[in-house]
Formats: C-alpha cells, structure tokens, sequence
C-alpha cells in the first residue's frame, strides 16, 4: 500500500498505482484518467502557475542561427552503441543521443537536464533542425579535444545561453489527503 518515507521537515507517503487504460488511449486521455484518479482517491486538487526562477535562456548568437530546418522523418537511424565520449574525456556531455533532427524544445530540455537548471526557448525558432549529437567537454576534464558548452553552441549552432531569471511553469498542490479505501 504506502511506505513511509521521511523527507526534510515533513513526512511523506509513497504509493504505488497500479492501473491499465484501453488501448488506443491517447496522452491527453491518459493525464486526465490519472487526474480523475488522483482527485477521487485522494482529493488531490492542484493548478499550474508560472514562477520567475534562476535559469537560462536560449537565444540565438550574434552572427545568426547556424542550422537549416529539417525533417526529423528523413533523419537516418542512429547505430546501436556508436555515441559515445573520447577517450581523452570519459565524463563527456551528450545531448541529444536518440535523433538527428530536433526541436529546440528538445535541446532545453537537453540542457535543463545537463546543467540543473530550466533553460527556455527564447530563439523564435519553429521546426526541426539537424543538432545531431551534441558532444561537449566534461566538468573535470582537462585535455579534453571536446569544445565546452559555450562555445559547442556558438560556434556549432549560433547559439548562446543567458543566465538569469526565467518563468517557469509549476504545479502547485492546493489540497491532498491521504489514500482513501477502495
């Protein structure tokens, strides 16, 4: 059922939720029946909000966007097991493993995932671009014949990030209780 958990100040409860859905159920069908589920069995009631918050936003570079739009459907498939670090940088960076072609949307959240903080779209940009494989130097390396981040996206994408405060969308939980009995 539930395992107690301590956490910071408070005590939390974790669960595990077993449940199917039809097939054919799309993603906006599958979060509104995990909201119904979370609402009645919990009487869990949230709303979204934007929050300004420390992060970075992606711009494109003086001297211009660097890539020509794509189509993602054309992209060649990648080689099981042919990404990966330089010898000299075993602590690399990758982005973007799984695709050729990419939104920019995918490349923030690429990067919030590399650098622990939300990166925002902030180039104007629409469509899918060739990025590849993003490959940049890691954090303890020294001899590393990778580029760093910086200058990965300027000089490879015309790309720049701006760090500051940025909005941010988040869930705010207004009400839970605990489990309820089936």
């Amino acid at each position: 059922m539930g395992q107690d958990h301590v956490r910071g100040l408070g005590l939390a409860r974790m669960y595990v939720i077993e449940a199917t859905m039809p097939a054919g159920t799309t993603n906006a069908q599958a979060r509104e029946m995990m909201q119904s589920l979370l609402a009645d069995r919990f009487k869990l009631a949230a709303h979204w909000t934007t929050r300004p918050t420390s992060g970075f936003a992606l711009e494109i570079a003086p001297g211009g966007f660097k890539l020509q739009s794509s189509d993602a459907a054309k992209d060649p498939p990648v080689k099981p097991h042919s990404i990966g670090c330089p010898a000299a940088d075993r602590h690399c960076n990758i982005g973007l493993c799984c695709g050729l072609s990419s939104a920019l949307s995918d490349v923030c959240w690429t990067l919030t995932d590399a650098l622990g903080k939300p990166v925002i779209d902030k180039t104007g940009l629409v469509g899918t671009y060739p990025f590849g494989v993003m490959l940049w130097r890691g954090d303890d390396s020294t001899d590393s014949p990778l580029p760093s981040l910086p200058t990965l996206l300027r000089d490879q994408y015309g790309l720049v990030l701006k760090s500051g405060t940025v909005p941010v969308r988040v869930l705010v939980i207004d009400h839970a209780e605990p489990l309820t009995p089936n």
